[in-house]
């Protein structure tokens, strides 16, 4: 085949329950100028037989050792043709026009580096379907990543290559925010823009990756605080280790990544109450009520003092 415009790229691992749907999705997509790159991660289940069975000169199956979400990722991306990358889920599945309109805002807005979408929440247990749709604009955006939530699920995001190569592509140490790690980076090189609708289905399951695997007893949270105090440091600029951290985060333990979770989130709403959407401003008061307690319990630490900002922390472990 002629070399294609975009790369999907899909990590599998033990998926013989949605793999079909979710390779078929992409067949239906309306737009014609793609490939897919399907990651197998080890599987012991039968989804390569399933992959196997699936003939079509656009479908390429990448064997691995099983390996991380992140290291998974860069691996098809290595392999990939495209100068842009669609990412989704084994367990999701995209909407017909999909890859047609993120084409299309890419092309047309030169200057963004990543292009998200709304989606479908499917639920397994209730076997209900609801639609979420966040705002359009960068600002927006990026208000809400900094506050540890993520306004661009990470099946319904694309981006060129070339922004991926210029983050440095996925870190192999960010375990379980390893997307939402992506995003921040990629938002700190330029706008990012979400499309207002729906163009992916996503599979909320119980016994997904996310709510099962807990290195080291560690939450998403944890690892969306790593990331936020991480990146908080401009390019070329001074930052703590990792490993430094990562300590700072176990010694305040799970109450205070909540405490500075919420923090952040109020002081958000503080500073920009005039200038925000009314949904991110929902969000955002959730986020803040949520940890509220957390906040209360931890005001009075001594470390409090210095994590106003993910940067004053950042800040604080330079050099430990």
């Amino acid at each position: 085949m002629n070399r294609p415009l975009v790369s999907v790229i899909t990590n599998c691992y033990n998926s013989e329950k949605y793999i079909r749907a979710s390779v078929e999705s992409v067949l239906r997509q309306d737009y014609v100028d793609w490939e897919h790159i399907v990651i197998d991660c080890g599987s012991s289940d039968g989804s390569l037989n399933i992959l196997s069975q699936i003939a079509h000169d656009r479908l390429r199956v990448l064997q691995v050792p099983f390996c991380g979400v992140a290291e998974a990722r860069n691996i098809g991306i290595s392999h990939a043709k495209g100068k842009i990358i669609a990412v989704l889920d084994s367990d999701d599945y995209a909407l017909p026009q999909r890859l047609t309109k993120q084409v299309n805002a890419l092309i047309s807005m030169p200057d963004v580096v990543g292009v998200g979408s709304g989606f479908v929440r499917f639920s397994e247990a209730t076997q209900r379907r609801k639609n979420f749709v966040y705002p359009f604009d960068h600002e927006q955006l990026a208000i809400l990543l900094q506050a540890g939530f993520s306004p661009i699920p990470h099946s319904t995001l694309a981006f060129r290559v070339s922004s991926y190569d210029a983050v440095g592509g996925y870190s192999n140490t960010i375990e379980k925010a390893e997307d939402f790690d992506f995003l921040v980076r990629l938002a700190n090189t330029g706008p990012l823009h979400s499309l207002p609708e729906a163009l992916v289905l996503c599979t909320q399951r119980d016994d997904s990756h996310t709510k099962r695997h807990k290195p080291g007893g560690r939450d998403i949270t944890f690892y969306a605080a790593l990331a936020l105090i991480m990146n908080s440091v401009e390019r070329g600029a001074a930052r703590p280790s990792q490993e430094a951290v990562e300590r700072w985060l176990e010694s305040i333990g799970p109450h205070g990544i909540r405490a500075i979770l919420g923090r952040w989130s109020l002081r958000t709403i503080r500073q920009k109450i005039g200038r925000l959407d009314a949904g991110v401003f929902v969000y955002l008061t959730r986020i803040f009520l949520a940890n509220a307690p957390s906040m209360l319990r931890c005001r009075r630490q001594k470390w409090w003092v210095g994590s106003e900002t993910p940067r004053d922390i950042a800040s604080q472990l330079h050099g430990d």
